[in-house]
């Protein structure tokens, strides 16, 4: 990997209020650490100018999923992306999201599911006979679930446990076609939907989450103890068991929108229109976004390996180390 421009010298995270990149320090915000190193992997890696919609960085390899442009993957020892297209296997070149699965790489494309066995690519179409497309996957942080929702029409969830797909939904329950994104919590699983409600999954009894949900969209869903926080296109919310409220947000976030949240051990970064900060394990918050290089959102996803974290930016991908230090 090519180092970019690192702003050696800077010694606090500035936050980001505009997207044209006005930065300013905030009070009452603690500073994030003076050690986070920033670089860049951008089109002189040989990214495209293209939306990224999904990141995953797993055993030394980064692959980011593009709107219309495959997957890129840059390995350890690469100097440059690979691109994998429908050329190579994949079902389509519109990639919506990327899991690892019993140790191989899941891709949800717009016209399926494709699974990477070494230098091809599986593709699967149906699955419990639900059609795939516009498929949005998760794995179960004990690695024994594969979710995916079909996110169209004729679609819905699914979830597959190593040995086969079963439909999640029917009558009186409905069919989760509308899933853009799941979390997982001790003993439930969460489904986000777009149209503007999260779910509850405990054992086969689906519960919506209903009390004050705000009249928005969800993005994005996650647990942390016992607390789910939910991304919407109207700000972050959270659910302590009876009703859901705003989550308190660095300055400049509160009401804008969320488009995911990647859960790291026991903390939580946040990305959005305007940016990316964390909730860290001390209950603080700090805006990882801001230095004079990284000006800001959006941010579209998140992925994290080894310590270092990776956000999908409309220039590229920011790489951040050190981000959890102080």
């Amino acid at each position: 990997m090519r180092k970019g421009t690192t702003g050696t010298g800077v010694k606090r995270i500035f936050i980001a209020i505009a997207l044209v990149g006005v930065v300013a320090g905030i009070a009452g915000y603690p500073a994030a650490a003076d050690a986070l190193s920033l670089k860049w992997l951008d089109a002189r890696d040989g990214l495209p100018q293209a939306r990224i919609t999904s990141l995953l960085a797993a055993g030394g390899r980064l692959i980011a999923g593009f709107e219309g442009r495959g997957i890129a993957v840059l390995g350890p020892g690469d100097a440059r992306f690979r691109f994998v297209t429908r050329a190579d296997g994949l079902p389509s070149d519109d990639v919506k999201s990327l899991v690892l699965y019993k140790g191989k790489v899941h891709a949800g494309t717009a016209e399926g599911i494709a699974v990477e066995e070494g230098k091809r690519w599986t593709v699967l179409r149906e699955a419990a006979g639900i059609p795939l497309r516009n498929v949005v996957l998760a794995a179960s942080p004990d690695g024994k679930e594969l979710w995916a929702c079909s996110l169209f029409l004729a679609g819905g969830t699914v979830v597959f446990d190593g040995k086969g797909w079963t439909f999640i939904g029917g009558e009186g329950k409905g069919l989760f076609n509308s899933i853009s994104s799941f979390g997982f919590s001790p003993g439930a699983v969460l489904l986000g939907s777009g149209m503007g409600m999260v779910y509850e999954r405990k054992g086969k009894e689906i519960e919506p989450l209903r009390e004050r949900f705000p009249e928005a969209n969800v993005t994005s869903v996650a647990e942390r103890g016992g607390v789910v926080y939910t991304g919407t296109n109207r700000g972050l919310y959270l659910w302590r068991g009876k009703e859901w409220q705003p989550a308190s947000v660095p300055a400049g976030f509160a009401g804008e929108a969320v488009f995911a949240i990647l859960k790291s051990e026991i903390d939580l970064i946040v990305a959005g229109i305007r940016g990316v900060f964390l909730l860290d394990r001390a209950g603080e918050m700090r805006v990882l976004t801001g230095s004079e290089q990284f000006l800001g959102g959006p941010v579209y996803a998140l992925a994290e390996d080894g310590g270092t974290l990776y956000a999908a930016t409309e220039r590229g991908v920011a790489v951040m180390k050190d981000w959890r230090e102080r």
